[in-house]
């Protein structure tokens, strides 16, 4: 299995593909009635050293060039801005769930990142409002598996609770082989996008994963896996390939696309069932 190591850019986090075609699109400008109002709950997490606070309060987003990923013109998504570290989810008013890589040792400190919502095309992504940016109060849950095999989870507590958006309810049952999946996320720090089009390929009930092909990469870390009901019923937290591809006879990138072993992979969340009904979750 390949991952991806701790970069100038990104922590720890998922190298995947894309299976069966790109299927991803901008969540919130093509999404469903449905989509865009889960999208508007799924916040990125950026860094600090990511955003500048204005004298008027808001934030500049510190913007480097997409050229530096190397994608060709022509490549999906080619010269939107890389700005993302992960992907997370309001699951209750001021509480988010993501995957623990995404903040590295923020068991101890989660002062160096700030939550993120309407990332999106749609939205000023130059100048970020204040209203929508949020400091991490405190780590409610953390758990990483060193050995990259199990569980990959934390849950972070906002400086204030969210308003006029709706948390999204938790499956509290483990997700089955061919179910219908979808997810949202920041691909490769990019703004927010969707994918409608996976399935689970396999369940691991003692490493509380599954198994699953939608288009994830680099960033999606951390990110919400719906079921058909539209309930969270796990985090992405790893996969295989190499994000890029080097197009042939060019020097130019594309997205990587899967191969026959290749795969993405999600913890499962039904074990933590009793602490998200502590702390105040909808279970679905």
């Amino acid at each position: 299995m390949k991952f991806l190591l701790i970069s100038l850019l990104f922590p720890l986090l998922v190298e995947a593909s894309i299976f069966n075609g790109d299927s991803r699109y901008e969540a919130q400008r093509d999404g469903s009635p449905d989509v865009i109002e889960r999208a508007r709950s799924v916040p990125a997490i950026f860094r600090n050293s990511a955003l500048k606070k204005r004298s008027d309060g808001n934030y500049d987003t510190l913007n480097w060039s997409p050229q530096n990923l190397g994608f060709c013109s022509d490549a999906n998504f080619a010269g939107q801005p890389h700005l993302a570290n992960c992907s997370a989810t309001l699951i209750a008013p001021d509480l988010v769930l993501t995957a623990a890589h995404c903040l590295e040792k923020a068991d101890k400190d989660c002062s160096g990142y700030k939550i993120v919502f309407d990332f999106a095309l749609g939205h000023n992504l130059d100048v970020l409002s204040s209203s929508n940016v949020f400091d991490c109060k405190e780590v409610v849950y953390y758990k990483f598996d060193q050995t990259l095999a199990s569980e990959d989870i934390a849950m972070i507590r906002l400086d204030r609770k969210v308003m006029n958006r709706t948390p999204i309810p938790v499956s509290k049952k483990l997700p089955t082989l061919d179910t219908s999946l979808s997810m949202i996320g920041y691909p490769l720090g990019l703004p927010q996008k969707a994918d409608d089009d996976g399935k689970v390929l396999s369940v691991d009930s003692k490493n509380i994963s599954f198994k699953h092909d939608l288009d994830t990469f680099s960033c999606n870390s951390g990110g919400p896996i719906f079921d058909e009901a539209g309930n969270v019923t796990g985090v992405l937290v790893r996969g295989t390939g190499p994000n890029q591809t080097t197009r042939t006879n060019s020097n130019c990138n594309d997205w990587s696309v899967a191969g026959q072993s290749d795969y993405a992979e999600a913890n499962s969340i039904a074990h933590l069932k009793k602490l998200f009904k502590k702390l105040g979750v909808k279970l679905n």
